[in-house]
C-alpha cells in the first residue's frame, strides 16, 4: 500500500492486516516501485493513492504493469473528481475508492480484485 500520509497508511495497513493480508507499505511511489521490481512475486494487489509526489499513482501502476501486467490494483484518494477517475482509466486501474477508507471498502474491494484474479486465467479476459 502506498500513500504519503503516514497517518492514513498506518490506519489502513492496520485494517488489511487484521483483514488477514500481508502489507507492504510505503510513503514513497519510488521507494514502493523499487520494492515491486526487486521482487514482485511477494505483491498480489497495489493499492496506491492517486496524488503522490515525485510519481503519481496512476505512472506508478503503469510501470508495475509493466513488470506484472495482470497485476490487480485498487486507486484511492481524497479527491475523487473528473481527473482523478479519468487517471484509474487511463492507468487501468481496477478501482478507485474515495479516502477515508472503510474497513469495509478495503475488504470488499480486495475480494472484487482478488476474486477477478482467480476466475480469469491469464489470456481469457483483461481485469479493467
Amino acid at each position: 500500500m502506498i500513500d504519503d500520509h503516514e497517518a492514513l497508511l498506518l490506519l489502513n495497513a492496520e485494517i488489511l492486516s487484521d483483514l488477514g493480508y500481508a502489507v507492504y507499505s510505503f510513503t514513497s511511489s519510488t521507494m514502493a516501485l523499487q520494492a515491486f521490481r526487486a521482487d514482485p512475486g511477494n505483491f498480489d494487489v497495489l493499492i496506491t493513492d492517486g496524488r503522490m509526489p515525485v510519481m503519481s499513482g496512476a505512472v506508478l501502476i503503469q510501470e508495475a504493469r509493466k513488470v506484472v501486467p495482470r497485476l490487480p490494483v485498487i486507486l484511492i484518494s481524497g479527491y475523487i473528481d473528473e481527473s482523478l477517475q479519468q487517471a484509474g482509466i487511463n492507468s487501468q486501474a481496477d478501482l478507485v475508492l474515495k479516502k477515508p477508507l472503510k474497513a469495509r471498502d478495503l475488504a470488499e474491494a480486495m475480494a472484487k480484485v482478488l476474486d477477478r484474479q482467480v476466475l480469469h486465467h491469464p489470456g481469457e479476459m483483461p481485469l479493467s
